[in-house]
């Protein structure tokens, strides 16, 4: 009875843009699949512990008891349906946040070796100054 996402329908929407996804790499893209797969399995308890409870008091046989069962059913199946939008939610918010925290390692990255090279490029500058005032110097002495 519950509204059921088969697993390539959930993966289609808990995964964003293809060019995040090679961005993030193989590494990401499995996490997200075992991400997937343990909330179908969630889900699935879930349903069978409505059709469960459903067939239990079903069972009573009376008309009035029935048309509650159904209206409680009913219910659960719409609280299930959007635990799993909720869920689909949660998923694409995390995948987002990896990507740019991704992106922000990269970026601090890229500036620790622009700094880097800056230093550098600073060390072999004061070095050249340092052997010319060397060579100033014994051509001083030399002269003395």
């Amino acid at each position: 009875m519950s509204k059921s996402i088969s697993t390539e329908e959930f993966y289609i929407l808990s995964c964003t843009k293809a060019e995040d996804e090679k961005e993030a790499g193989e590494g990401a893209r499995q996490e997200s699949r075992q991400a997937v797969d343990e909330g179908l399995r969630k889900l699935s308890k879930y349903a069978s512990k409505i059709n469960a409870i459903a067939i239990r008091i079903l069972n009573c046989g009376f008309l009035y008891d029935r048309i509650l069962i159904l209206y409680a059913r009913l219910s659960l199946v719409k609280f299930v349906f959007h635990m799993e939008k909720a869920y689909i939610k949660s998923l694409k918010e995390k995948e987002k946040k990896a990507v740019k925290k991704k992106k922000t390692v990269k970026k601090k990255k890229a500036v620790k070796k622009k700094k880097a090279v800056k230093k550098k490029v600073k060390r072999e500058d004061k070095g050249k100054e340092d052997t010319k005032e060397k060579e100033e110097k014994k051509t001083l002495s030399k002269k003395s």
